[in-house]
């Protein structure tokens, strides 16, 4: 909208010794744009000026009054003389002492407080040719007043003008102001002197015709939500403003602190804010905001949460997660779960201490270690038995088929037993299968060595308990001069046997036992091996046969990654 006025005012050097003299101001020199001969600079922005933001000016009603300051009807390339004049008449250059040119323009209270520029439009040839802009929070100028002085009522100037030379076959002069913006409420233009041109039957008076005020509105100002942070972390919120062509983008940042889910609310600066950058001072919940200095009314907001560290009690939470309960025994896992339900209670506790973080941590991690792990034992597919590591499971054979008969239970391959009622030590998941013969075949069992189960618990971070489980098979009548478990962490090793026993090699650990329980099974147990790391082991055996010969078993080359 076009905001239209014709204000006249005669100045003389009276007047400038009132107050209003320039004095100690900068003052741009503009050469008016003379339309007639050249087209008028867009301005980016729409034109926000209207009749109703003027609170203050100098003039009268008579004869053209305040229905011309719109000039609805008015033609702005005419001397239609739709126009409001300030009645200040100035004739052979005498003025009434003390009269001054002004209007107060509102830009209303949240703003806008800037503008991309403004065009002043005056009427016939009597232009002013020296005023200032001014900016305040405070109008304190009614209509009419005289002697007003600016500066000294707490005015600032934020634009200054004289021009230089105008075309004197100009008869509507525009003169074009650049962007302003850190404005406050009202605005202020005030007129300190005019040229007179084109003779008798041109205005004595300074006659504005129109102000054009160009603005681009910021439409929205957007930030994240929420973001999580850690006490003493730093983070930078980023703000979108759009337009992105906005006339000013300037903001100010606050923070204040909020009640949690709880109604709990801290007593101390949860976080500070400078220029968008987050600073996390202690636990609690925190809304940051920020506000366009152009309009007061646009503004967005994003909830902290700040906590202490909790990063390596959400990783021991996240590897509890993935345990299974069927894999544990239920007197284990009860108080497994109760150590996981507080752990998770710490986390969701944004005021948790790190003593009770650190606490809650080392009760998971105790409790997940001294988890026992309830083993399956099938056969032929089936579930018979279910237990923690060493419980005895004793396995029944089933009836034999019509002329067949039983010929024992088969692990890895090997016939580790012929009896039908079979009792052996849980060492892990066990997979048996039945041998049945035919009634009139020989049963019969070979020597053999085998890996029954490894059994990795983890100790810390980057170090486990790795327990091998080992089985001898020996046959009835046979006996065992030595067996025991070897191992290399060399992978250029194909195997760690020959002909008589483990390879006499620097680069090969052999650990030998002399404890095996009746069904032939030992154990081994390194207390600390390094995550990721491979252990390439074989259980070895040397029997001595009812004819008194040596036999020597291995069971194959196993390589054991470390988890």
């Amino acid at each position: 909208m076009k905001l239209k006025k014709i204000l006249v005012a005669t100045l003389t050097t009276s007047m400038l010794f009132s107050g209003i003299a320039f004095t100690g101001v900068g003052v741009t020199e503009v050469q008016a744009v003379n339309e007639e001969s050249q087209a008028a600079r867009q301005i980016a922005g729409n034109n926000i000026a209207n009749g109703s933001g003027i609170v203050a000016y100098s003039g009268q009603t008579a004869p053209y009054g305040s229905e011309y300051l719109m000039d609805t009807g008015g033609n702005n390339e005419s001397n239609d003389n739709a126009r409001w004049l300030s009645g200040v008449a100035s004739k052979n250059g005498t003025t009434p002492t003390g009269n001054t040119s002004y209007i107060v323009y509102d830009l209303g209270e949240n703003g806008p407080r800037s503008y991309e520029g403004i065009k002043l439009r005056f009427h016939n040839k009597a232009f002013a040719t020296n005023y200032k802009i001014y900016t305040s929070d405070i109008n304190n100028y009614d209509n009419n007043q005289t002697r007003i002085t600016p500066e000294s009522d707490g005015w600032r100037v934020i634009d200054t003008f004289a021009r230089t030379n105008y075309d004197a076959n100009t008869t509507f002069p525009l003169d074009e102001l650049g962007k302003q913006t850190g404005l406050d409420r009202y605005i202020l233009f005030c007129f300190t002197d005019m040229n007179l041109k084109g003779g008798a039957n041109v205005s004595n008076q300074i006659s504005i015709r129109e102000i054009e005020i160009y603005h681009q509105a910021i439409t929205s100002i957007t930030l994240p939500e929420s973001k999580d942070m850690t006490v003493g972390g730093k983070d930078t919120l980023e703000v979108t403003i759009a337009p992105d062509n906005a006339t000013y983008q300037d903001v100010i940042w606050s923070a204040e602190n909020i009640s949690d889910d709880t109604g709990s609310t801290t007593t101390g600066d949860v976080v500070t804010v400078d220029n968008g950058q987050v600073t996390a001072n202690c636990p609690g919940k925190a809304r940051v905001t920020v506000t366009s200095k152009d309009d007061a009314t646009k503004t967005a907001s994003c909830v902290i949460t700040v906590q202490e560290n909790k990063g390596d009690l959400n990783l021991a939470i996240e590897e509890a997660g993935k345990l299974q309960q069927a894999d544990y025994t239920e007197s284990s896992w009860k108080t497994f779960t109760d150590a996981l339900t507080g752990a998770e209670g710490v986390r969701n506790d944004i005021y948790a201490t790190t003593d009770e973080i650190e606490n809650a941590i080392s009760t998971l991690m105790e409790a997940q270690n001294a988890l026992e792990r309830a083993y399956k034992v099938t056969v032929d597919g089936q579930e018979v038995a279910k237990g923690a590591y060493n419980t005895v499971a004793t396995l029944t054979a089933p009836e034999a088929l019509e002329g067949q008969k039983f010929a024992g239970w088969v692990l890895d391959g090997k016939v580790v037993s012929t009896e039908t009622v079979y009792s052996i030590a849980i060492s892990g998941d066990l997979d048996f299968t039945t041998k049945f013969v035919n009634i009139e075949e020989e049963v019969t069992q070979e020597p053999a060595a085998l890996l029954n189960e490894v059994i990795m618990t983890t100790v810390t971070s980057t170090k486990s308990k790795v327990t091998f489980v080992n089985q001898i098979v020996i046959p009835k009548g046979y006996k065992v001069a030595e067996a025991g478990f070897a191992y290399t962490k060399d992978a250029s090793l194909n195997e760690l046997h020959g002909e008589n026993g483990i390879l006499n090699d620097s680069r090969i650990k052999k650990v030998a036992t002399t404890r095996l329980n009746k069904n032939g099974q030992f154990s081994v147990t390194y207390t600390k091996v390094t995550k990721g790391s491979n252990i390439h082991s074989e259980v070895y055996a040397r029997l001595i046969t009812p004819a008194g010969e040596s036999v020597w078993v291995y069971s194959p080359l196993t390589t054991t990654v470390i988890k």
